[in-house]
């Protein structure tokens, strides 16, 4: 996920409870209005109480809330450097397996005289190519392992 959209879901999800937290309150208010058997002196008192409780909830709710999106925040951020320096290795590995122009040369006139010679036995490209198909599964093991990573991220 996008920080972008990680800041959509926590927003919405704190908007959501802020929401919910108040319908709450109100209905429960309204509910002790309704079928509580006080005076209008002791109704107001229990009133004030029940609004000052609600409103110290709704302060330590948006507390927690606002704690646990900066902490989802820092993950996030944690997250994306760690898969950062990973893509940045990923890339370095995959350029230092491509052959240089000298390299592709040498292994050309290499090859022109061995056929030139007629020459039996194995090539010594052939090790070259194992060592570049395990280059490859290693990073196939890399990129699974970054693949992972943002799944548990999401």
């Amino acid at each position: 996920m996008k920080e972008e959209n990680v800041k959509q879901v926590v927003n919405r999800g704190s908007k959501e409870l802020l929401v919910g937290t108040i319908v709450g309150s109100v209905v429960g208010v309204a509910t002790a209005l309704l079928v509580a058997p006080k005076s209008g002196k002791e109704l107001r008192a229990s009133i004030q109480d029940q609004a000052n409780q609600a409103l110290a909830k709704t302060g330590q709710v948006k507390e927690s809330v606002y704690a646990k999106g900066q902490d989802l925040k820092q993950r996030t951020a944690r997250i994306s450097q760690v898969v950062s320096e990973q893509s940045v290795q990923v890339v370095n590995k995959v350029k230092s397996l491509r052959p240089s122009t000298e390299e592709l040369e040498a292994a050309a006139t290499i090859e022109r005289t061995e056929v030139e010679e007629e020459t039996i036995g194995e090539v010594p490209t052939l090790e070259a190519e194992s060592q570049i198909k395990q280059e490859l599964e290693n990073i196939e093991t890399e990129v699974n392992e970054l693949e992972q990573s943002v799944e548990e991220v999401k």
